[in-house]
């Protein structure tokens, strides 16, 4: 199964993926990959850090320009760790490696669909784990069924698409969420 979760910025995507990992893990499955939570610094979301599903680690992934400390890419206000992106791409990596029952990749965002980033990871990830669940921001989701760079074929083996409502102001453990199925 490969499943797209897609909602507006700040609507639990990630926190959704979250918990369903958790419940994955309670029945005995095995994941890894990659998921995205907010940094914050006295109550001030000022980025990202990535952490690998399977060992929990995490690193600095992306920060607005202001608190960055480390090289990295420019997208819009944030600067894209390079660090960061080797560490999910290793995660990503180690968990097709170790033949994870589902691989979260969280998210598939501007850089990939530009081509880089994570963007070859992600296209493995599609082609041999299992089961996969990537997140796709809703204002991305059109690009990301639209853009040439090959993740549309992959894209062709999804069948499942979690939506977060708009008016989410989050996802809970329990909450409902629709699914949509491809097939």
């Amino acid at each position: 199964m490969n499943l797209i979760v897609t909602g507006k910025v700040k609507t639990g995507k990630t926190t959704w993926c979250t918990k369903y990992s958790q419940w994955l893990l309670q029945r005995k499955f095995t994941v890894g990959g990659i998921l995205c939570p907010e940094a914050r610094s006295n109550d001030i979301r000022i980025g990202y850090n990535i952490v690998d599903v399977q060992t929990n680690q995490s690193v600095p992934f992306a920060r607005v320009s202001s608190e960055a400390d480390s090289p990295g890419e420019s997208v819009g206000n944030y600067l894209i760790s390079y660090e960061g992106l080797e560490f999910a791409n290793r995660a990503i990596e180690k968990a097709l490696e170790n033949r994870c029952d589902m691989v979260f990749i969280d998210e598939v965002g501007h850089l990939e669909l530009a081509g880089k980033g994570t963007i070859e990871s992600v296209r493995t990830a599609y082609r041999k784990a299992p089961n996969t669940t990537i997140v796709v921001r809703k204002s991305l989701l059109g690009r990301f069924f639209n853009q040439k760079s090959g993740m549309l074929i992959s894209m062709s083996l999804a069948n499942g698409l979690a939506i977060i409502p708009e008016d989410s102001k989050g996802v809970k453990a329990g909450d409902k969420v629709r699914v949509m199925m491809l097939d």
